[in-house]
């Protein structure tokens, strides 16, 4: 299971050692780019902008906005975005080969994402999907980049569903 650039990294796996991955949950993965639908440019927002652009309810984005950062949260997020830079500045959020071996994972996928998403467009979701041969890809109206934030109950619906 991995979820943005988790789910990036569980794709890369389940490519190179298909017969270790019995199935995969999948949310609003990075890994793959579509032309004409690059995705939000993370490395440039605010913080508050991340923030707004990470939900589609934007009441959940004035939670996380109105909590208070200690310093040690400053230095986690600041270590965050440091290493989100080095797997995915340059290419932007993407392997440009990668949509190339995905047939390789032929365990059941089941991708989630969210309608709204800013961060990485659902032409994204399809691409994957497309290129995955035991996919399904579920949309969630009202929904972000973080279904599992968002939309919990549909989430764990999923993550059930996947371990059956």
């Amino acid at each position: 299971m991995g979820s943005s650039l988790g789910g990036w990294l569980a794709m890369e796996i389940a490519i190179r050692a298909p017969h270790r991955v019995k199935s995969m949950l999948l949310s609003a993965p990075a890994g793959v780019r579509v032309a004409n639908d690059p995705p939000g440019d993370i490395f440039l927002w605010t913080p508050e902008q991340m923030a707004r652009n990470l939900f589609h309810n934007q009441a959940l984005a004035e939670k996380v906005l109105a909590m208070p950062l200690s310093e040690e949260d400053q230095n986690i997020r600041l270590k965050n975005r440091h290493t989100t830079a080095l797997l995915a500045w340059e290419p932007r959020l993407h392997d440009p080969c990668l949509h190339k071996w995905l047939h390789r994972a032929n365990m059941p996928v089941s991708i989630l994402w969210g309608a709204q998403d800013k961060i990485m467009p659902l032409a994204c979701g399809e691409k994957i999907k497309s290129h995955l041969p035991n996919a399904r890809l579920q949309v969630i109206d009202q929904c972000g980049h973080l279904p599992q934030i968002e939309h919990p109950d549909v989430f764990c619906a999923a993550v059930q569903h996947n371990a059956t």
